[in-house]
């Protein structure tokens, strides 16, 4: 559970910001839609899905490797797999995963 709360508040930020229809961010709105605050539905994603992004993620694209490990903190919760995934974030330039690896790292998650 303190990984979801050191996390959190990044992961936050980056969905409020990102528009992955786009390729591109938008400002954030200080108003949560009706209903999604706290729900992880936001997160889910399908075999396919989790199938497709961990090829982009391998492969250097760091919001692939975010929304991997969004999945495994906030839907899954497999902490090995989200830290796995955040570790690859981090390695491919991420400034979001290292951060959270730093933090994991420290020993405060």
């Amino acid at each position: 559970m303190k990984l979801l709360s050191l996390l959190l508040p990044a992961v936050l930020l980056i969905t409020a910001c990102h528009t992955p229809q786009s390729g591109g961010t938008k400002p954030a709105s200080n108003k949560a839609p009706e209903g999604k605050r706290g729900d992880a539905s936001e997160f889910m994603l399908t075999g396919p899905q989790i199938k497709t992004l961990g090829k982009f993620a391998n492969q250097g694209n760091e919001d692939a490797a975010i929304k991997l490990m969004n999945y495994y903190v906030f839907v899954d919760q497999n902490k090995t797999l989200a830290y796995h995934w955040c570790e690859v974030g981090a390695k491919h330039g991420s400034k979001v995963c290292q951060h959270n690896l730093q933090v994991l790292k420290s020993g405060k998650a």
